[in-house]
């Protein structure tokens, strides 16, 4: 009879592993829609995909950074992240999410120095 105590400790310890893993998503999810509760009724293949693309490959973030910032999901591809990002990288200047998206255009420029 080959019961494993060991076996069977291990197996429960990766499934309370696997369950905190699902918390921590879960919790992170719905901290993004408690902060941008209109990410409901985006469509996930042209809307929330795209820009989590953008975010990783091209700004080099992590996901996580849109916990802190949920309204991300809110700003125009093209017009808002593409553009404030080209101009940041040109001037190799990094910040936070809020940093660079909490304002308008205008405000945008003159904050950080982009004429």
């Amino acid at each position: 009879m080959g019961y494993s105590v060991e076996r069977r400790l291990l197996r429960r310890q990766a499934r309370v592993q696997e369950y905190k893993f699902v918390a921590a998503n879960a919790r992170k999810r719905l901290m993004v829609v408690a902060g941008y509760p209109p990410v409901l009724i985006k469509s996930i293949k042209n809307s929330l995909e795209p820009r989590l693309e953008f975010l990783v490959e091209v700004m080099g973030r992590g996901i996580g950074e849109v916990v802190g910032y949920p309204e991300f999901f809110g700003h125009g591809l093209n017009k808002s992240l593409e553009f404030r990002q080209k101009l940041l990288m040109k001037r190799n200047i990094h910040c936070s999410l809020s940093e660079m998206l909490d304002c308008n255009k205008k405000r945008f420029i003159v904050k950080f120095g982009i004429c």
